[in-house]
C-alpha cells in the first residue's frame, strides 16, 4: 500500500473539491485544508486506480510527460549529473 500525496500553497487551490471528486469515483481521500494537503492510499499494483487519481489531482501532467518524452530535447532544465570514478584501495571490493 502506498500513498499519493499532494500539497499545495495556492491559496485558491479548493482541496474539499478534489476530495470530493476522488470519492465519487470510490476513492477514499483524506484532506487537511488547514496543512492544504491531500492524501491517498492506493495499492501500488493497481495502475488504474492510480492513472485516475494522477489524473484528477494532477491534471496534465501524463501529457506533459509524452511531451518531454517526445520533444527532441529530453532534459528541458539542463540539468546534468556526473559522477567521480575512482579505483579503490582495496582490492576486496
Amino acid at each position: 500500500m502506498g500513498w499519493v500525496i499532494k500539497d499545495h500553497y495556492e491559496d485558491e487551490y479548493d482541496f474539499e473539491m478534489d476530495r470530493m471528486n476522488l470519492e465519487s469515483m470510490d476513492i477514499t481521500a483524506f484532506s487537511c485544508p488547514k496543512l492544504r494537503i491531500i492524501e491517498v492510499p492506493v495499492d501500488e499494483d493497481d495502475l488504474e486506480k492510480m492513472e485516475q487519481i494522477y489524473e484528477l489531482l494532477f491534471p496534465g501532467l501524463f501529457e506533459d510527460m509524452e511531451e518531454m518524452m517526445a520533444s527532441e530535447d529530453k532534459d528541458p532544465y539542463k540539468v546534468r549529473y556526473y559522477y567521480k570514478v575512482r579505483k579503490s584501495d582495496s582490492e576486496s571490493l
